[in-house]
């Protein structure tokens, strides 16, 4: 639990001197996406893609993360952030090392990982490349998900 508040404060630090063009988050400023998700009851769903380097990645985005269907099951219940590592030099050294710190507190190993937090801050899910249609890791995130009554 600690290693996540930790891992939260650092990804706030990450992302206030990047354009919103560096790392593509659902809310510019981090502690908007938290506290939203908290707030929200909703989950937080973080997405370690290699841009344009990790096949997996590109695999994983166009099979789910781009579809209408998981847009439409994470604009509901998710708060989705999709963290973007570029290869230099579309990142510059400061924003590499960032990057570079982010992953090792959250413990990133591959790429793409992806990490299903509860409101409470509780890891979920963690997972890297699993080849599923939309329509499958949805069932596959409801299942872990607690039953709304306002989706």
């Amino acid at each position: 639990m600690k290693r996540f508040h930790a891992a939260f404060a650092l990804l706030a630090i990450f992302c206030q001197g990047l354009p919103a063009t560096e790392i593509n988050l659902l809310e510019e400023d981090w502690s908007v996406a938290t506290e939203k998700a908290q707030e929200s009851g909703k989950y937080l769903f973080i997405a370690f893609l290699g841009d344009g380097w990790s096949m997996g990645s590109k695999r994983f985005q166009e099979a789910v993360l781009d579809t209408p269907e998981f847009k439409q099951f994470a604009a509901s219940h998710l708060v989705y952030c999709p963290v973007l590592a570029r290869s230099m030099p579309k990142l510059g050294k400061k924003q590499t090392a960032r990057l570079q710190s982010l992953v090792i507190h959250l413990d990133i190993k591959s790429y793409p990982t992806f990490i299903l937090i509860a409101p409470d801050r509780t890891e979920v899910l963690r997972h890297g490349y699993i080849k599923e249609t939309a329509k499958e890791y949805i069932a596959l995130l409801e299942a872990l998900l607690p039953v709304r009554a306002d989706p």
